[in-house]
């Protein structure tokens, strides 16, 4: 792997994130070696009886720009995966519902999202998706924003909101209806991606849309829109997790716990060095390091690798919000039936 020696060749090392209307892959492992070599490593590998199957193929991580998943991207950089032998292949997307939709094609081993994600995977697909690390809570880090003459959420009747179609906006956006004695039916959705959001609202085109940083902070920016609820009025209900296919988990649950523990690496390394981190995830994100150290700090309370057993744990944290989010999935007709918790969490247990 090529040696990184300081901050600026790590923030010149990362690919910035996906960019436009329309979903974009990028592979983000770094310079690829000259063909002469690969055929060199294979060719020992053979020599020696062959090689594991973690270092015949990489994990393919699927994930869209978050602050709580840019620690992937860290671990990636600071080659805290290969450290714990694992290959890794990060693929980005444009937003979570792409992600998920490639995950579900079976052109990834795992991704990034939330709950409501996962329950989306596993009641219309044939993957069964396991939850094995649960990232951050959203602490008013998930926003409904409005045109300023919007005053509140019960100004929303009739409005014309945009959602990312199959992402946690849905569910967002239900439980803030719902705070207010109103439903869906209450009002118009618009499927949009998260990167068109911004243009439609400065347009007219939409009356409100759910969001998240880096969008949603440049959205509040411009002026023509303001926050109306935030996931900080539903404490514990939003939570980002990392999960894998069941099948992925069976085969390769080595490198999947592998994964998980530079995942953990790359959480630790902030601890010690917040301005390096911040920095250089900032970097990938292309915003100032102070604007995303407040997009993880202001509306995220990450969850250390020392708590996960509080969510894992039979009747836990985890078990409570998959409970609740998949009776409000089946309330709104997004799945057809309830998902029972131990059909989506994963027995692993090295954390």
């Amino acid at each position: 792997m090529e040696q990184l020696h300081s901050e600026d060749d790590l923030i010149a090392w990362i690919p910035p994130r996906a960019e436009g209307p329309r979903a974009r892959v990028r592979n983000a492992v770094g310079p690829k070696r000259p063909w002469r070599l690969v055929a060199a490593f294979a060719f020992a590998c053979a020599a020696l009886g062959g090689c594991a199957a973690h270092e015949s193929r990489a994990l393919r991580v699927g994930m869209n720009a978050e602050p709580g998943y840019e620690f992937a991207y860290l671990a990636q950089a600071r080659n805290l995966f290969a450290r714990e032998h694992v290959a890794v292949e990060l693929v980005q997307f444009e937003s979570m519902s792409d992600s998920r939709r490639a995950f579900e094609r079976g052109q990834l081993d795992g991704y990034f999202g939330t709950v409501f994600e996962v329950l989306q995977t596993r009641a219309n697909s044939d993957r069964e998706p396991r939850i094995v690390r649960v990232l951050d809570c959203s602490q008013g880090f998930d926003v409904v924003l409005a045109r300023p003459e919007i005053a509140d959420v019960a100004g929303l009747r009739g409005r014309t909101v945009a959602v990312e179609p199959g992402s946690l906006n849905i569910y967002l956006l239900a439980r803030a209806l719902e705070n207010h004695g109103m439903t869906l039916d209450s009002l118009r959705m618009v499927g949009m991606d998260a990167g068109d959001m911004g243009a439609q609202l400065q347009r007219g085109a939409v009356d409100a849309v759910v969001s998240y940083p880096p969008a949603s902070t440049a959205i509040v920016k411009t002026g023509r829109a303001h926050p109306i609820f935030s996931s900080a009025e539903i404490p514990g209900e939003v939570i980002d997790v990392l999960a894998f296919d069941a099948s992925v988990i069976a085969s390769r649950r080595r490198d999947v716990a592998a994964f998980v523990r530079g995942y953990d690496g790359a959480v630790a390394w902030m601890a010690g060095h917040p301005d390096a981190a911040c920095r250089i995830m900032a970097a990938r994100e292309r915003v100032a390091p102070a604007e995303f150290r407040a997009s993880l700090h202001e509306g995220l309370e990450l969850v250390s690798p020392s708590r996960q057993n509080a969510y894992f744990t039979p009747g836990g944290m985890l078990t409570r919000v998959v409970e609740a989010t998949s009776r409000l999935l089946v309330r709104t007709g997004q799945i057809s039936k309830p998902i029972p918790p131990a059909d989506v969490l994963a027995a692993l247990r090295e954390r």
